[in-house]
């Protein structure tokens, strides 16, 4: 993984799993944040001091990378793939990888997210680059899911 580790060197790890009134999950994603990441953003230096954090509260973390001086830039990735055992009508696994760098090409953090549901269709966006507060509602990827 592209984040700057030694062999055997730990990092701040968010995972988050959306789930059915079943208990189902519906997608779950996780975190890898880099040292660079937990070295500049004071927040998340805050939550690599508190491991294990029960439930961490992200929701604001362009904020905070803007307010660390870095303007994040993003890459987005969507996969479409069948495991090697599935059966012919099970769906295929949806997957998508978002890379977040600084504005010096420097890596912060790696999200992987699955979909692990069955979906009829999902439509993945993406708006402009969150740079403040103001804007993270409109540039934060959204992901529907339309269920049979």
């Amino acid at each position: 993984m592209p984040l700057g580790l030694q062999p055997g060197e730990n990092t701040l790890t968010h995972h988050h799993r959306t789930l059915r009134s079943t208990g189902e999950t519906i997608h779950d994603a996780v975190t890898y944040f880099s040292p660079t990441a937990t070295s500049h953003v004071r927040e998340l230096r805050l939550y690599q001091n508190r491991v294990p954090v029960g439930d961490p509260d992200m929701r604001l973390f362009y904020e905070w990378v803007d307010r660390a001086g870095l303007r994040p830039v993003i890459q987005e990735s969507v996969s479409l793939t069948r495991a090697g055992e599935c059966r012919a009508d099970d769906p295929p696994r949806l997957a998508a990888r978002r890379h977040i760098h600084d504005q010096h090409g420097r890596i912060l953090a790696i999200t992987d997210f699955g979909f692990t549901s069955q979906w009829t269709e999902l439509t993945f966006e993406f708006i402009g680059r969150p740079l403040v507060p103001s804007s993270i509602a409109k540039s934060t990827p959204a992901f529907r899911h339309a269920y049979p």
